[in-house]
């Protein structure tokens, strides 16, 4: 018999974590040195895909992230013979004292210019916790492993195994469907929070000369959340529009990156950066923020500009593409190339063949 290893897939739905257990997962089914069991809803689970019939054992566990009860839940739920459990995120059940493995996708927790001082603390407890127990831990990006030897984590005893994230094969095949907006357009996709930094973006639009519109990919009703200013420029400009809620097949939104001018992710921090990705599988050039972990992965393949928060820089980057052809399909091109060698297999090879080893 196989060995078992136990995987929290309580986040599958999610986007983000979702979107890289959804694209992993497949690639561990059909493993001959180990099996594994899925924790978390059964009903939702094999409306994706992850069930008995496809092979998969799933262990109900319903309780939420960032709650008390996962702690000792996901611990009761394993099967009594699992060797090892993989946990997404860092939040890892406190009461389980066995073999551990851990994906940790960035640490904006940590970083004081996003976060607060509980919020530190709270991710510094897990962290530590992480860095005596976990066998391995996988980063998305160099620049998260860098980030966490920054501050004195996990350098003790495992180093973070890199594995970069990628694109499903179908984000190349989708079939070229009717416009989703009469306009011409460009692009944002993403949420709201401080980091993202769409108040930059707004405030470039603003400054365009015959700007195209605006669409960001998300529910209108978000923006409550949003401070004063970002709200006013998102909702009193007529040229930006909201998508309302993508649903978690990738076709729709697939149509939105191939027929906007481009895509513009404006971000302070993150982990690894996927929209690029999947706009420039869809043939959508992409104008990005000059931060390191996006020049790590995106090199030349996006077209950047500096400072992130310059919002002159971002609209004088936006005029390029838009008026120069020549450019425009150049980064056409080299987004496109960027997308066809960046596959999940990558990824799940990795860790795949991490995990064959642990046990």
């Amino acid at each position: 018999m196989k060995p078992l290893i136990s995987i929290d897939a309580r986040m599958i739905a999610h986007s983000g974590i979702g979107t890289y257990l959804r694209n992993i997962l497949p690639y561990l089914i059909d493993s001959d040195r180990f099996s594994i069991e899925l924790l978390g809803n059964p009903e939702l689970l094999e409306k994706l895909g992850f069930s008995p019939k496809q092979g998969v054992s799933v262990r109900p566990v319903f309780c939420p992230i960032y709650s008390f009860k996962e702690h000792y839940q996901i611990p009761a739920a394993m099967s009594k013979n699992s060797k090892l459990l993989w946990v997404p995120h860092f939040n890892i059940p406190w009461l389980y004292k066995g073999r551990l493995v851990v994906t940790i996708h960035d640490i904006l927790p940590m970083e004081k210019e996003f976060s607060s001082v509980w919020k530190r603390l709270y991710t510094l407890i897990f962290l530590k916790r992480i860095e005596s127990q976990a066998e391995t831990v996988f980063t998305d990006s160099i620049f998260t492993k860098n980030r966490l030897e920054a501050h004195n984590l996990l350098i003790k005893s495992n180093q973070p195994v890199v594995t970069p994230l990628g694109i499903h094969s179908s984000w190349l095949n989708f079939q070229p469907g009717p416009r989703p907006h009469n306009n011409p357009y460009i692009l944002y996709v993403g949420n709201i929070k401080p980091h993202k930094n769409l108040k930059t973006l707004l405030k470039a639009h603003s400054l365009l000369i015959d700007a195209p519109d605006l669409i960001l990919v998300g529910k209108k009703s978000g923006f409550i959340l949003g401070d004063s200013e970002t709200i006013a420029l998102a909702t009193n400009n007529p040229k930006v529009h909201f998508t309302g809620e993508i649903p978690i097949s990738d076709e729709t939104l697939s149509q939105y990156y191939r027929h906007a001018e481009a895509l513009v992710f404006p971000s302070l921090y993150e982990g690894f950066g996927l929209p690029p990705l999947e706009a420039m599988a869809c043939g959508c050039p992409c104008i990005a923020s000059d931060i390191s972990v996006l020049r790590e992965f995106y090199g030349d393949s996006a077209s950047f500009y500096s400072p992130p928060k310059d919002e002159v820089a971002l609209a004088a980057q936006i005029e390029a593409i838009l008026k120069n052809p020549s450019l425009r399909q150049e980064m056409i091109q080299k987004g496109l190339q960027k997308a066809i060698s960046s596959t999940w297999e990558v990824a799940a090879q990795i860790i795949k063949n991490r995990l064959a080893q642990l046990l």
